[in-house]
């Protein structure tokens, strides 16, 4: 995924129409380097912000003021998957802790 790309992507997206022009819209996401299903819908006040892999299967929906971000691990949603309005999925990795008082240990993504 170009981040640069992608950064000028949610720019351009937030522009549009909220639910339409949806073709336009993956036709952007595959420019920053997305791989983009067929009949994805993405509304405009959605936003993407990672560097790895972004995939998203066909027949999917993002709604609005989402937020998925996921640094440098890559963001795979499946088919027909909705995401509902203002969700935010964060993903990264971290060291396993199940010693320790958070198993969440240190990141390292």
């Amino acid at each position: 995924m170009n981040a640069a790309r992608l950064y000028l992507v949610n720019k351009l997206i937030s522009l549009l129409p909220p639910s339409r022009a949806f073709g336009l819209k993956r036709m952007l996401l595959r420019f920053a380097g997305a791989t983009i299903g067929n009949n994805v819908r993405i509304v405009s006040s959605a936003e993407f912000y990672c560097s790895g892999a972004l995939i998203i299967g066909d027949n999917s929906w993002i709604g609005h003021q989402c937020l998925i971000t996921g640094g440098q691990a890559d963001i795979i949603i499946g088919k027909n998957v909705n995401i509902a309005p203002r969700a935010t999925l964060v993903t990264g990795s971290h060291k396993i802790d199940f010693e320790g008082p958070m198993a969440a240990g240190e990141g390292y993504s």
